[in-house]
């Protein structure tokens, strides 16, 4: 089994090597809580817990044997989703990780510097996912949306 926790918008097409060998891809909606660093490469703190869980698994007949690991394995309920799509297409992304904004605006002065490497990649961030997403709606004429 891989498991992409959260999942990753396109994450199914980096395994798609492993998954033609027979493996079981799955993913979470989302992550089950926020962890904070206290010690670097040993400790750190779980906090902001989930009431449940969402996923989902290709091949997907077995996302309920996937949610009953995860539910067991996290202590809470997992439910299933109807299909990957509900995961590729959720409109949540790790490009504003509060992690990666830092790195982008740090050295922001207000007036007076821009960030054009921000500008840059979001702009052909934006342009790729749009083109992925249009891709996608071609092959799919409908998306169940939770």
């Amino acid at each position: 089994m891989v498991g992409i926790i959260p999942r990753n918008g396109g994450g199914e097409f980096a395994f798609g090597k492993v998954l033609k060998k027979g493996a079981i891809l799955f993913g979470l909606q989302r992550v089950p809580s926020v962890a904070r660093l206290v010690e670097y490469g040993k400790t750190v703190c779980a906090t902001g817990y989930r009431d449940k869980l969402y996923a989902v698994a290709i091949p997907k007949n077995h996302t309920q044997e996937i949610c009953n690991v995860i539910s067991t394995g996290f202590n809470m309920p997992c439910l299933r989703l109807p299909d990957y799509l509900n995961l590729t297409l959720t409109p949540s992304t790790s490009i504003l990780h509060t992690t990666r904004l830092y790195t982008l605006f740090k050295n922001y002065i207000p007036n007076k510097t821009v960030n054009k490497k921000f500008h840059s990649f979001m702009r052909s961030g934006i342009m790729r996912l749009r083109n992925y997403f249009l891709d996608v709606m071609k092959k799919f004429k409908s998306c169940v949306v939770l």
